[in-house]
């Protein structure tokens, strides 16, 4: 800003500090994490969960197998299918709306 701080409007000065606190702010959320910055949508990633499934093992676990095989393939599809993983994501979030009233009586 051109003008000091001491010829500032208090409007003007409040929209300062809205702007420093903004900075501030922004500098604390950014990662400073190595593996915050890993790229994860790379071919590597992708082939670390590619564990070849046969359609017979699929039809297996999706029939009989256990929930941790289960979990397995679904984590499996998920990282490689938009399809699945959509459905997932659209599952996960859906609303149900169900909620419980409970009465509460006055005195």
């Amino acid at each position: 800003m051109t003008k000091d701080k001491n010829e500032m409007s208090t409007e003007e000065l409040l929209k300062f500090q809205r702007i420093e606190t903004f900075k501030n702010e922004i500098k604390s959320m950014i990662a400073t994490s190595k593996e915050a910055l890993v790229k994860t949508d790379n071919r590597e990633a992708k082939n670390r969960y590619r564990c070849h499934y046969t359609k017979e093992d699929i039809r297996d676990i999706v029939a009989e197998g256990d929930a941790v095989a289960r979990a397995e393939l679904s984590k499996y599809f998920f990282s490689i299918s938009g399809l699945y993983k959509r459905i997932v994501l659209h599952y996960a979030t859906f609303l149900t709306y169900s909620w419980l009233l409970v009465p509460h009586i006055k005195n």
